[in-house]
């Protein structure tokens, strides 16, 4: 028994409103998860330049006690910089550059507004900073991290997020 010629034209394929349509919808969903992507590929990346930050930091206190040698800690906008010293006279700036440290990809600031230009911290022989209070150190960040600042004090280095001014760094 044969069909006929006309209704097989009416039952086959898909219109091309029906393909239209669809390609609308997927197009859409791409745009979206693109932008979702790349939040959370620029979230990602403040979190690991503070794990990286808070690394050095303690590697350098390490290096300071075995060592028994004081270092510093230099910070500007875009970069941090380690530097060790063979003896007790030797000014902070003279001092040999470590590895460890280098640019970063999210400005250093000391508040909501202010960039840290060229300032120096001593580490001494026992990997103690030489500050009596909380340091702070935010990333050039505005998003929804999970750590985006940290918190150098005299005995130890904490991760942590930025309170809602901007002004505080809570450890996690």
């Amino acid at each position: 028994m044969a069909i006929p010629h006309d209704r097989i034209m009416n039952t086959s394929g898909f219109t091309l409103v029906e393909l239209v349509v669809v390609i609308a919808i997927i197009t859409i969903l791409l745009g979206i998860s693109t932008m979702a992507f790349h939040d959370w590929m620029v979230k990602s990346r403040v979190e690991a330049q503070v794990r990286q930050i808070v690394a050095d930091i303690s590697n350098i206190r390490v290096r300071a006690m075995t060592r028994k040698q004081r270092c510093s800690l230099e910070i500007s906008a875009n970069s941090y910089v380690f530097r060790s010293y063979s003896s007790e006279g030797e000014s902070l700036a003279s001092g040999a550059i470590v590895p460890g440290g280098g640019n970063v990809s999210f400005g250093l600031k000391s508040g909501p507004s202010t960039y840290y230009a060229n300032q120096r911290y001593e580490i001494d022989q026992r990997g103690m900073l030489d500050t009596a209070d909380t340091l702070p150190i935010f990333l050039e960040y505005d998003g929804n991290a999970s750590l985006d600042c940290l918190n150098l004090q005299a005995i130890r280095v904490n991760a942590g997020k930025k309170n809602t001014a901007g002004d505080m760094c809570n450890d996690k």
